[in-house]
């Protein structure tokens, strides 16, 4: 039994999809949880059905009265929770019944891990459905397998999230890459490769047009910060082809 679970959903026009992620966060087996749901200024009438959660035990919902964005919500929610462990879920992504039981238990056993990852089945509009991490998958590389992480399939240690100072509230996307790369420098991080999350992908849809424009961008810094800070790296032919602008400015 899981002494200590937190699972927090972040929610932006997802009416459609979202009480079918709240479902599967209420109704994981074996545990139980403290649900903690923040809607970033929906305008969709999110909020009202956000609302008639409040009475049901051990659920708490914010509200933000301006859109902050989803790395400034995740951050908002790690400082909310109360649990030893926490989960993640976007509003459009489902929890496989026995994710939050499974994940403690490993976490439990194992105290130096911080973090365990799942697997996802990917479901995206118009394409064959996809799992990551895929078959044959060998986690051994964390400068590799962060990119096959998908967020709503982990479980975090909290202790662990506030040793690495949590969520950069300057990245614009990739920050659960980001959190993998600093736990990895002082914790140990688990694979299981149980399937735990739906990741519901609109191809479409505003966040995934940004996360396209923008992914390249922010994974190259992320690396580049991965690298200097684990290595001192701050010149040379891989710095400057991470970072050519920020490489020619420092050498």
């Amino acid at each position: 039994m899981c002494p200590s679970l937190s699972i927090t959903i972040c929610n932006y026009n997802m009416k459609q999809t979202l009480p079918q992620a709240f479902d599967s966060a209420r109704n994981q087996e074996g545990v139980d949880v403290e649900i903690l749901l923040i809607d970033d200024a929906s305008t969709d009438g999110s909020w009202e059905y956000i609302k008639t959660l409040t009475s049901l035990r051990n659920v708490r919902v914010l509200r933000n009265n301006h859109r902050e964005g989803v790395v400034r919500c995740r951050a908002r929610l790690l400082s909310e929770s109360r649990g030893e462990f926490m989960s993640v879920l976007d509003a459009d992504d489902l929890h496989t019944p026995e994710k939050a039981n499974r994940h403690c238990a490993l976490l439990q056993a194992n105290p130096g891990a911080g973090v365990i990852c799942g697997r996802a089945v990917l479901v995206e509009t118009g394409k064959a459905n996809l799992v990551y991490p895929p078959d044959g998958f060998q986690p051994t590389l964390d400068l590799v397998d962060p990119y096959y992480v998908v967020h709503s399939a982990t479980t975090w240690r909290k202790s662990a999230l506030l040793d690495v100072g949590g969520y950069d509230l300057s990245l614009t996307c990739e920050e659960c890459v980001d959190l993998f790369f600093k736990i990895g420098d002082r914790w140990g991080q688990i694979f299981d490769l149980s399937l735990s999350a739906v990741k519901r992908v609109d191809a479409s849809g505003e966040f995934r047009l940004f996360w396209n424009q923008n992914v390249a961008r922010v994974s190259k810094n992320i690396m580049l910060r991965t690298l200097t800070r684990r290595y001192g790296l701050n010149k040379g032919s891989l710095y400057r082809r991470l970072s050519p602008l920020q490489a020619s400015e420092r050498t």
